[in-house]
């Protein structure tokens, strides 16, 4: 996790007589997929185009974009409170940072979409347990039925999400035309297709609190 070399710095955590939280928080900058800018030419971009963009104006928006996801988990928040869920969800530079990342000496904040909307959901939603969220993220969705060859293995991978335990709360099982393999559980996972057919496979996740939730996708097996 590093400050791109466009970017302000501010000044240093621990700098006598600096604040060194002079900038609040950092955002993604370098090379962020973008939609077409309507106003860049006279043709319209053909539909799903997108372009990757770098910039603090590209950093920004994606700030805005967080804090609009705080705002619609709890429309009550004061800009105050907002604010502070935005900051104190952050990642930090030193202690506190996704897995692989390594910290930059100059880095106080780093934006973090997914803690703060948490909070503020279980904040307003006190004492509800709300089930989690799995989705089948790879093949990719939205793309059409997935085609494998008859005895090539198919890698798979679901993303699981709760309000009160995060991101990955909870180990994926996975089923195959609805029947529970012993051999398949994890988040990433391969299966072999023997068959010429179209199979169902499926993904199912349980909270701590024991609440389910599932998702499938088709995919077809070919000679």
């Amino acid at each position: 996790m590093r400050i791109a070399g466009f970017s302000a710095a501010g000044a240093l955590p621990g700098t006598p007589g600096q604040d060194g939280d002079s900038i609040d928080i950092y955002a993604p900058g370098v090379a962020i997929l973008a939609g077409a800018d309507p106003g860049a030419g006279t043709s319209p971009p053909a539909q799903g185009w997108t372009q990757a963009v770098s910039g603090s104006s590209v950093a920004a928006p994606l700030v805005a974009g967080v804090a609009a996801l705080i705002a619609a988990a709890d429309p009550g928040l004061g800009a105050d409170a907002l604010r502070g869920l935005l900051l104190k969800g952050a990642w930090s530079g030193a202690t506190d940072l996704p897995p692989g990342q390594a910290p930059d000496p100059r880095l106080g904040r780093f934006l973090n979409a997914e803690r703060p909307v948490r909070q503020a959901l279980a904040a307003r939603f006190s004492g509800t347990d709300f089930p989690p969220l799995v989705e089948i993220v790879r093949p990719r969705p939205g793309l059409g039925m997935p085609a494998v060859q008859m005895g090539s293995r198919l890698d798979v991978e679901a993303r699981a999400v709760d309000v009160e335990e995060g991101i990955g709360c909870c180990a994926p099982r996975w089923t195959v035309d609805g029947l529970a393999r012993s051999d398949l559980s994890g988040p990433r996972v391969g299966i072999v297709l023997e068959q010429n057919r179209t199979y169902e496979i499926g993904v199912t996740v349980t909270d701590g609190a024991g609440q389910t939730a599932s998702d499938t996708m088709a995919v077809r097996a070919r000679p």
